[in-house]
């Protein structure tokens, strides 16, 4: 008890928030240890205290866990500062929740870091009702894609974070063939049908952490963060394929879109996205010219270049 008559310990036990206490080392793998956590964390994650403790936090994410976000926790760990972002992480049966994560540094009475506390608040509905609004900020408004601007920004932080951590990092530029002629013979709703149902197939094929945006008339960007080039090259290969199977009919016609794909990845001398989108637009233009509908890679046929290639409609 303290002097004003109440425990603190008593609080943070009974609060809805799951807490999480952890050592403050080690920041790197396989991440600070947990020493403390309450009865919310157990109700919001399905484990037990017996089987948290001694692990790291990081157990409790998953293949859709936003690698944005861990940089972002990882930073703010490493420089010892308090940490807010949401985070999708998976519970004991493998259903994946969102939580408002809060973190800060714990000090002993001599100023040295000892220990983290982060505070957990579940807030699945509001997250995944605002990733997929289609007028949340950054959203393109016709197809929910991430516009160029929004992508820009998460492009440059992925670049960063390749370079400070060696992870791999995979670009693809989309092109929808022959979109002019779409527009032109059925019309421009048909045209954006088109695109919304190209941005719905692509959707249900990406990963959680993966960037997907619109960043011209017919031309979308998927950036693939800790993506090897073969796995990424899958993963396009999905899309391409799924894409050329599925008809949009519209007023009685069928239309059948195709989608011409350039691939690069991210090299150890890149300094921010532009020289990959560069080579990725190199690698779109080869795979227009194979005949469209095809996937094309282009990691360093542009790396010597100083002139950035112009991607065709």
């Amino acid at each position: 008890m303290t002097e004003q008559g109440f425990s603190f310990e008593s609080i943070v036990a009974n609060t809805n928030d799951a807490v999480i206490v952890t050592k403050a080392d080690p920041i790197t793998e396989p991440g600070p240890e947990i020493v403390y956590v309450n009865d919310a964390f157990s109700r919001l994650t399905g484990y037990s205290r017996e089987e948290a403790l001694g692990r790291s936090p990081r157990f409790l994410q998953g293949e859709e866990t936003d690698t944005s976000s861990i940089a972002t926790l990882r930073d703010g760990l490493q420089n010892v500062q308090p940490v807010q972002t949401v985070l999708k992480n998976y519970c004991k049966s493998g259903e994946s929740y969102w939580v408002d994560l809060n973190i800060f540094p714990l000090t002993d009475e001599n100023g040295t870091l000892t220990h983290f506390a982060a505070f957990e608040r579940a807030v699945t509905e509001m997250a995944e009702g605002a990733w997929w609004s289609m007028d949340r900020p950054g959203a393109d408004s016709l197809t929910g894609a991430s516009d160029r601007v929004t992508f820009l920004a998460h492009a440059g932080q992925e670049v960063n974070r390749a370079k400070r951590y060696g992870d791999p990092l995979a670009l693809a530029i989309l092109d929808l063939d022959h979109f002019k002629a779409i527009n032109e013979t059925y019309g421009r709703a048909a045209g954006d049908a088109v695109l919304q149902a190209f941005s719905a197939t692509c959707n249900s094929i990406l990963r959680g952490t993966d960037i997907f945006a619109r960043i011209g008339g017919e031309e979308f960007a998927v950036l693939m963060p800790s993506t090897a080039p073969e796995a990424a090259r899958a993963t396009m290969e999905r899309v391409r394929r799924d894409v050329a199977a599925t008809p949009i009919h519209w007023d009685g016609r069928s239309i059948q879109p195709s989608v011409s794909i350039g691939l690069a990845t991210y090299l150890p001398f890149d300094e921010s996205i532009e020289p990959i989108m560069q080579r990725a637009d190199a690698a779109l233009i080869q795979a227009k010219s194979d005949g469209r509908n095809p996937i094309a890679s282009n990691s360093d046929a542009m790396a010597d270049s100083d002139e950035p290639e112009l991607t065709p409609s």
